[in-house]
């Protein structure tokens, strides 16, 4: 009987902890960065220059935010292109930017998230094309409504 009974508890406390956890997950804006749409805004450390940047906290724009995904493409839509090297792919990256963020060039620069060798078949070559005001401080309200 007592074992049944640690059973139980230990069922009830189990299914208390997912669902907590699901909880959490449902609330959480975090995103990885090649899964963000046109639009997302997010705060990003200006610090980290070329550092990789792996999740960020998506933020409704009318909130402060220094980042604004302004583009997304894809460079191996059909995942049968071998990995680029850096050059190329950066090349073409900064590219597809600059002829998006030609009517915000003079008040932000565009800072291109590319994929790594690891994500770049997965999420079919993936890149993001981020607008981030020049100056230190934040902005509100969207970009895109204003490009």
């Amino acid at each position: 009987m007592r074992g049944w009974m640690i059973g139980v508890l230990c069922a009830v406390v189990g299914v208390g902890a997912l669902a907590a956890l699901l909880i959490v997950l449902a609330t959480s804006s975090d995103a990885t960065v090649l899964e963000l749409e046109v639009g997302d805004c997010f705060m990003i450390d200006l610090e980290v220059g070329s550092a990789d940047i792996d999740t960020v906290d998506v933020l409704d724009c009318d909130n402060s935010h220094d980042a604004e995904v302004v583009f997304v493409g894809t460079l191996n839509p059909g995942t049968d292109r071998p990995y680029p090297s850096d050059a190329e792919m950066f090349a073409e990256i900064d590219r597809a930017c600059t002829v998006v963020g030609d009517d915000l060039i003079e008040d932000f620069g565009l800072l291109p998230i590319a994929p790594n060798e690891t994500s770049w078949e997965p999420f079919q070559g993936r890149f993001v094309c981020v607008a981030i005001p020049f100056g230190a401080e934040p902005v509100t309200g969207s970009l895109v409504a204003v490009g």
